[in-house]
């Protein structure tokens, strides 16, 4: 379970999350035996050597972390702040797996607000950029249903045309 902020009472931090000044207890020889051989093994050398495998890591904890975020201010109905979160976070990382999540949240976000041209906008976008991802056909039904809700003169053809290229262009997924 990710960790979420508290409201209220102090947060319990998570296990690998010591506040300073709070000594962990020492590891056990087993553990250190156990770092010093994947240390000894991985190709990128000791853990703490920046290499490239650290870098693409430290990029999506980073994503993920942007994202936790934006979802908090989501939850707390802070929607302007998590957009912009939201909207940062898919400059910086774009083509990162957490950058789909973050354009999904986009318009959901755009559709609370009741910004719905701003939301079709963006699961337009969505459908566009990931194409060949298996949400893909999540963002093009979504981009109907936000077409429906419009004040769209012939809405209701335009839903049928997207979900009629979202049938032939998808046939084959779930």
């Amino acid at each position: 379970e990710p960790y979420r902020p508290f409201l209220g009472s102090p947060p319990t931090p998570p296990p690998a999350q010591q506040p300073r000044g709070i000594e962990s207890p020492a590891p056990s020889a087993s553990a250190i035996s156990s770092s010093a051989s994947r240390d000894a093994t991985d190709p990128v050398g000791p853990s703490s050597h920046a290499g490239p495998g650290n870098v693409a890591t430290r990029e999506r904890q980073s994503a993920e972390q942007e994202l936790r975020i934006a979802r908090t201010k989501v939850e707390l109905n802070l929607y302007d702040q998590a957009f912009a979160t939201l909207r940062d976070l898919v400059a910086k990382h774009d083509d990162s797996p957490v950058a789909l999540e973050a354009y999904f949240l986009m318009a959901s976000i755009q559709e609370t607000q009741t910004k719905t041209e701003d939301a079709m906008a963006t699961y337009l976008e969505i459908a566009d950029r990931y194409r060949g991802n298996a949400r893909a056909p999540e963002a093009l039904f979504g981009l109907a249903q936000a077409t429906l809700r419009s004040g769209r003169d012939g809405k209701e053809a335009e839903a049928r045309k997207i979900l009629g290229h979202l049938a032939r262009r998808y046939a084959k997924s779930p």
